[in-house]
């Protein structure tokens, strides 16, 4: 009642991945963080939190690709990667880690079903800056990766995220593949 078109989205994605929207309790909270997460406390009993400040930043569209993705950690049972133990570093876990981000993005991208709005709520993301500051070109943030490429150093085999402009090549090379065909008509069945 306080968030009709936030409960569209929510409900959208929900029915778009096969989830029971019954199942999601959803809560905003306010801070100027771009923040989003949904974590698991029963089997089939999710909590997805989503911060105003992201809401704020994205539109409904790039919001359904950010609410997908959430829901889909869920789904696909991205909890199960322990980062508890300090004294011991297992950076297999990161990169479990790392390739469920990708397929999260791959569940929030069929959500949102339009590339554009995918990709503008990634550079927003990653810039904190709204419509009025970026220009949307796509190829432009892909190429950043370019700048990626010096060696690899310890902190980033503990990144539990890839960069941004990783995920959106990501991205771009799923809406090439024959895997989105596979999202599209599993969805239209």
């Amino acid at each position: 009642e306080l968030l009709p078109d936030l409960y569209k989205i929510i409900y959208s994605c929900c029915e778009i991945i096969g989830v029971n929207n019954n199942d999601i309790q959803s809560y905003v909270y306010p801070s100027s963080e771009i923040n989003a997460q949904c974590q698991q406390i029963r089997p089939s009993e999710y909590i997805l939190a989503i911060s105003s400040g992201i809401i704020n930043l994205l539109n409904n569209k790039e919001l359904e690709f950010v609410i997908g993705h959430e829901i889909g950690h869920a789904v696909l049972n991205h909890f199960q990667f322990d980062f508890s133990n300090p004294e011991y570093i297992d950076h297999d876990i990161y990169k479990l880690s790392r390739a469920g981000e990708i397929s999260a993005d791959r569940i929030g991208y069929v959500c949102s079903s339009d590339s554009d709005s995918v990709f503008s709520a990634l550079m927003k993301i990653c810039s904190g800056l709204n419509d009025n500051y970026l220009n949307f070109d796509i190829n432009s943030f892909v190429s950043l990766a370019k700048n990626l490429k010096d060696p690899i150093n310890l902190s980033q085999l503990e990144m539990t995220h890839p960069p941004l402009v990783i995920r959106a090549r990501a991205l771009i090379w799923f809406s090439m593949s024959e895997l989105i065909n596979t999202f599209n008509t599993d969805i239209e069945n």
